[in-house]
């Protein structure tokens, strides 16, 4: 099992960087090689995740009486208020940063490292919050759910951090919330999560 946990792992870790480099139509194969490279390296979080979680792996706990898993139209408005707040902050940051550089002197520059820039503070955002005194984003405390790891108790930055890159399948992790018995997608399940409403 441990050896199936790595494998996924690793499948994950790679098969992420191959499809940016298919969608993008790279004419440099530096620049291929480049952001080969660095999706790679986004995906280590998961990696670290799944092979520090196989020493601590417990069994699913059953939910409290009366408590339940926070369902798929739950966790998506929760995600979409965050991305929200999210791209509110990326131009707020970006009005600062004209007022700053009136004349465009270091845009170039500016402009290479925004991408980075919101990768980083996406990443950040989520696994603090997630992994904090809270356990939710505001996204879900406005929804009204926290999470938690198997045993129903607060997750770690690391693992919070492997559950954030996980979810790089998007659209069908999310689907797979509805027909899952604990309404887990395919980043709760690498990083043995649950959502539950307050």
């Amino acid at each position: 099992m441990k050896n199936l946990k790595i494998l996924t792992a690793l499948c994950l870790a790679l098969a992420t960087p191959l499809a940016m480099a298919g969608v993008n139509n790279y004419s440099d194969t530096t620049a291929l090689y480049s952001m080969i490279i660095f999706a790679s390296i986004l995906q280590l979080p998961v990696l670290i995740t799944i092979i520090f979680m196989n020493n601590v792996v417990k069994p699913y706990q059953d939910l409290p009486h009366g408590k339940e898993y926070a369902g798929c139209w739950r966790r998506l408005t929760a995600a979409t208020i965050d991305m929200v707040g999210l791209i509110l902050v990326f131009l707020l940051l970006e009005i600062i940063w004209d007022s700053i550089n009136p004349i465009g002197q270091y845009s170039f520059y500016f402009n290479l490292a925004l991408p980075f820039i919101r990768i980083i503070i996406y990443w950040l955002y989520f696994a603090f919050f997630q992994s904090s005194k809270y356990q939710a984003t505001p996204g879900m405390m406005v929804m009204k759910f926290k999470i938690h790891n198997e045993a129903l108790g607060k997750i770690g930055f690391w693992r919070s951090s492997g559950r954030y890159w996980s979810v790089l399948p998007g659209a069908l992790s999310f689907l797979m919330v509805a027909f899952t018995k604990r309404k887990q997608g395919i980043h709760d399940m690498i990083a043995r999560t649950v959502c539950v409403k307050n």
